[in-house]
């Protein structure tokens, strides 16, 4: 995450203008990964140049998971619009 997070900032802009947010299924997990972590990560694999990376598919995950309604309870309390997540269910 940072100042230019898409995902993050795109929570807080709603929190500002919107006295409550939608907030669908909040319970599968996300791993963010700051973006510079994830360039080095591939920088790595493509200078390591070996058959064990060559073709294989890599998952780049941060070193800590939260579930979609932590990181968007998290936004909301750094942004000071805590409160404002309703949770809508969605029949299957």
């Amino acid at each position: 995450f940072g100042p230019e997070d898409k995902l993050t900032n795109a929570y807080g802009i709603l929190l500002r203008y919107y006295p409550a947010v939608p907030m669908v299924v909040g319970d599968y997990e996300l791993a963010p990964i700051f973006a510079g972590d994830a360039a080095r990560g591939v920088a790595r694999i493509v200078l390591d140049n070996s058959p064990t990376t060559r073709g294989a598919v890599v998952e780049l995950v941060g070193s800590e998971r939260f579930t979609h309604r932590e990181l968007c309870e998290k936004v909301a309390e750094l942004t000071i619009f805590s409160g404002r997540y309703r949770t809508v269910d969605i029949p299957v």
